[in-house]
């Protein structure tokens, strides 16, 4: 399967285990990679046959500053089922970075979403 990637959407979201942190908005980066056929897109370079990357970056932004978070795994599933919702994506993996927390360059979790189990965790 095809894949578009797209990597290193910086945000802030409200996310920590205590209310200082959510407060301070640390910094988070979110890479993703999509599963997507290229087929139609690749043959006709056509814009409305692929992807719209700024729709699912703003889907991203929306998702991280629509709440709070404890979690960066509660984030990631997030996103990920927003993502695996869109027409013609297959599957999503998300990854997301929090960065320069702990001494560390970064660190953070990956999640993956198919599109099956997006319809099922809309339906509970």
């Amino acid at each position: 399967m095809d894949e578009i990637f797209i990597e290193g959407i910086r945000l802030r979201p409200r996310i920590g285990i205590t209310a200082r942190e959510r407060a301070r908005r640390p910094l988070c980066s979110v890479d993703l990679v999509i599963q997507y056929d290229l087929t139609r897109a690749a043959r006709s370079d056509d814009l409305s046959e692929t992807l719209d990357y700024e729709a699912i970056r703003n889907d991203v932004l929306r998702r991280a500053g629509e709440r709070e978070y404890h979690l960066l795994e509660t984030l990631a599933d997030r996103i990920a089922i927003s993502i695996a919702r869109h027409s013609g994506v297959k599957q999503t993996t998300v990854t997301v970075r929090k960065l320069g927390a702990r001494g560390l360059a970064a660190y953070g979790v990956r999640r993956r979403c198919s599109k099956k189990s997006a319809a099922a965790l809309e339906k509970t």
